[in-house]
């Protein structure tokens, strides 16, 4: 997998982590680190974790990960996949 030079931008369907009542957020906050492929209409097409932090994290993660939408890459004159690495992070606010 190659690394993009630039910053990939969820463009709709943006969702953030969203804690439940089995989930120890108040033990462990930190970062989920993601794969992620997306395909030429900008659709998440699949994620892996690469860097976990537990369990109930990395699935919330990729739930949320897999409601994003991203702007389509062009390459000349067409959409193209692509992928990237995302950080999700849990911390109390």
């Amino acid at each position: 997998m190659t690394q993009p030079a630039w910053l990939p931008i969820p463009t709709r369907g943006w969702v953030a982590p969203q804690p439940d009542d089995e989930t120890p957020w108040a033990r462990f906050l930190g970062t989920v680190t993601l794969s992620v492929t997306v395909n030429a209409s900008g659709t998440v097409q699949s994620v892996q974790v690469r860097r976990a932090l537990g369990p109930a994290f990395d699935e919330n993660a990729i739930t949320a990960i897999n409601q994003w939408d991203f702007q389509p890459i062009y390459s000349i004159d067409h959409t193209t996949l692509f992928d990237a690495a995302i950080e999700v992070d849990f911390r109390l606010i």
